[in-house]
C-alpha cells in the first residue's frame, strides 16, 4: 500500500458514556489500525457502568490516553478532545464504532498525503450496521442539500484547520449538523472525497430512536433558519409529519427493519448522502477532490 508522505500523524477520538461494550469494541479498532503514528485519545463522561475501571485497567495495554470526567454533553467532550491533538490530522470514532477494516487509516491517509495542497478535511463513507450488528448494504457520506458531509465518524479533519473550530454546546443532537452546515457555505475549503468506506456507523441510541425525532428536527430546523431558510408553518408541519410516521414504523417494524427502510427510501431520492453498496465492498467509487 502506498506509504504517506511525511507520516502525517493522526489521532483517534472516541467519546463515550455508559457504552462499555462499544468502547472495547472502538478500542480494539483503534488498535487493529495498520498505520503509524496513530494515537487514541478516549473522553468519557464519568461513566457508572465499569467503563472507567476497563480502562484504568486496560488503557496502557490498548495504548490510548483517557479522562473521565462530567461533562455538558457529547459535544462539549468532542470540543474538550481537541487540546489533547497535536498536528497531523483527527478523527471521531465514538463508542461503539469501529473502523472497517485494520487499513482504512492507512488507505485514507495515503489518499490525504497524496493531495496538494494537504486537504482541510477529508470525507470517507460510513458502512451503516444494524443494532444487532449485522452490516447493511448501505453507505452515508455524501453532500446533503444543506451539510457537507452525513459521516462525521468517517471524515478526517486536519488538525491546523480544527484548532479553531468548536460545535455548538446550545444544540443537543444537531451541532455536527450545524457544523458541516457552515462548513458548506465557506469559500476556500479544501476538501477531498474519499471514496472509500472509513468506519462502520451503529444505529443506536439517540440516532436511531424516534424519540428524539422531534427535538433533533427542530434543532435542525432552527439551524437552517439562523443561516437564512426560511421557517413557516408548512416547516413544523413537515416535521410532525415525518415524527408521526417514523414512530409508526418503528413500532411495526422494529428499530432494524425501520432504519433499513428509510436508508433505501434516501437512496431513492438521491440527495440524503446515501447510497446502496455491497455489504463487504469497500470501495466506494473514484477518489476525487471536493
Amino acid at each position: 500500500m502506498t506509504a504517506v508522505s511525511a507520516n502525517l500523524p493522526v489521532t483517534v477520538i472516541t467519546i463515550g458514556r455508559n457504552s462499555l461494550m462499544g468502547l472495547q469494541e472502538t478500542v480494539a479498532s483503534v488498535r487493529s489500525q495498520t498505520y503509524e503514528p496513530l494515537r487514541h485519545v478516549v473522553i468519557d463522561g464519568d461513566s457508572t457502568d465499569g467503563s472507567v475501571e476497563w480502562l484504568r485497567t486496560h488503557a496502557n495495554q490498548a495504548e490510548c490516553m483517557w479522562i473521565s470526567e462530567p461533562d455538558a454533553g457529547i459535544y462539549d467532550a468532542m470540543n474538550k478532545a481537541l487540546i489533547h491533538v497535536d498536528g497531523g490530522y483527527l478523527l471521531y470514532l465514538h463508542a461503539g464504532d469501529t473502523f472497517v477494516d485494520q487499513d482504512a487509516v492507512q488507505r485514507s491517509m495515503a489518499a490525504i498525503g497524496a493531495a496538494s495542497p494537504l486537504p482541510d478535511l477529508a470525507i470517507g463513507w460510513s458502512r451503516m450496521v444494524a443494532s444487532s450488528g449485522t452490516p447493511m448494504p448501505y453507505v452515508v457520506g455524501g453532500a446533503t442539500p444543506n451539510a457537507l458531509t452525513s459521516a462525521h465518524e468517517s471524515t478526517f479533519f486536519s488538525a491546523a484547520f480544527h484548532h479553531g473550530e468548536r460545535y455548538d454546546t446550545s444544540l443537543r443532537l444537531a451541532a455536527d449538523y450545524a457544523f458541516f452546515r457552515e462548513l458548506a457555505q465557506r469559500d476556500g475549503l479544501c476538501v477531498l472525497r474519499l471514496e472509500t468506506t472509513v468506519s462502520n456507523f451503529v444505529f443506536g441510541g439517540r440516532s436511531n430512536d424516534p424519540s428524539y425525532d422531534g427535538a433533533r428536527f427542530l434543532e435542525r430546523a432552527q439551524v437552517n433558519a439562523n443561516m437564512g431558510d426560511s421557517t413557516t408553518a408548512a416547516t413544523y408541519l413537515r416535521i410532525a409529519f415525518r415524527m408521526v410516521t417514523r414512530s409508526v414504523v418503528y413500532r411495526i417494524a422494529g428499530a432494524d427493519r425501520a432504519a433499513e427502510l428509510f436508508l433505501r427510501l434516501a437512496c431513492r431520492r438521491g440527495n440524503s448522502g446515501a447510497r446502496p453498496a455491497p455489504v463487504h465492498q469497500v470501495l466506494v467509487g473514484g477518489s476525487s477532490p471536493g
